[in-house]
């Protein structure tokens, strides 16, 4: 069994045409920035870094990085520099590095290639009904979403990264069937919904709902959560280990793009006092679209 395990979780998968992160920041305290891409920002937790992004702590700050190659874990302290690279991160302290299956687990992120991704802040973010995973493992025939109490119609609309409208239904019920003529939704790509009720005369009611689905393949869903599995905390594990086997989960989900369950554990209770969880879920909202960030609450960019 643990030879499967491995075999699976370091089996090499292209998510999307996208240059492939070679870490994560798993911690961030105070102030510190990240150039990379050209490009000048503060340094968040869950951000992901690339082969030479520089890394600059401010008096009192400092962060610490794991790289995904094979789980090694690098200090910046206060006043430091450093750059980071797929094995080593240049200036900066060496700690003990993640060990096991958690081992394995960023071996196979070194892997992946990620899109965009879509977060939550809001409360009204749910699955579709309570009951399922927060992905599909099949191409659907039917939608099903939580009912609006009290809507004589109730409107579902998907919509692509790009605000795109990518398939709307008007119907008496919470579900309707997904006809084989509607566009194909694509693996592993996640699709914001939104659900929307009318009274009897029409008028738009106050509730509405949203969230994410993701198609993965039956595969993925397996090879997915056999590697959340392997990075769960060991019983007894010290609270930085803890928050650091959480964090995993949270790339791992979103690196397949099951964004449901990633966001999900953003909110686990264990996560709620570490430094910079609002960072955490602000870098994963920067890459949602403008109409997704409206419905997460989050602030819009500013106008050059």
């Amino acid at each position: 069994m643990a030879c499967v395990l491995l075999t699976v979780l370091l089996t090499p998968r292209v998510l999307w045409a996208f240059d492939a992160p070679v870490g994560m920041a798993a911690r961030v305290t105070g102030s510190v920035t990240v150039v990379q891409g050209g490009k000048k920002q503060p340094l968040r937790l869950l951000g992901r870094l690339q082969n030479g992004a520089q890394l600059v702590a401010a008096r009192g700050a400092g962060a610490v990085v794991v790289l995904f190659g094979a789980g090694q874990r690098f200090q910046i302290g206060s006043n430091q520099k450093a750059v980071v690279g797929a094995t080593r991160v240049a200036g900066a302290q060496v700690l003990p590095a993640l060990s096991g299956p958690s081992q394995d687990v960023v071996k196979m992120l070194g892997t992946a290639r990620v899109g965009a991704a879509l977060a939550r802040t809001a409360p009204s973010f749910q699955r579709l009904l309570p009951a399922s995973p927060g992905y599909l493992t099949e191409v659907p025939s039917r939608f099903e979403w939580q009912p609006i109490l009290g809507a004589a119609t109730q409107n579902f609309t998907l919509f692509d990264g790009a605000d795109n409208v990518f398939w709307s239904i008007s119907a008496s019920q919470n579900r309707a069937d997904y006809p084989a003529t509607a566009p194909q939704l694509v693996e592993r790509r996640p699709y914001l919904w939104k659900s929307s009720g009318f009274g009897a005369t029409g008028k738009p009611m106050v509730e509405s709902r949203w969230g994410i689905v993701t198609l993965l393949s039956a595969a993925d869903a397996r090879e997915m959560e056999a590697a959340v599995t392997a990075s769960a905390p060991s019983p007894g594990a010290a609270q930085d280990a803890v928050v650091e086997s959480l964090l995993m989960q949270i790339e791992i989900y979103r690196s397949f793009g099951a964004l449901n369950r990633a966001l999900e554990i953003l909110d686990d209770e264990r996560l709620r006092e570490v430094p910079d969880i609002a960072g955490a879920r602000l870098e994963i909202v920067e890459s949602l679209s403008p109409f997704a960030r409206i419905l997460a609450g989050a602030p819009m960019p500013a106008t050059p």
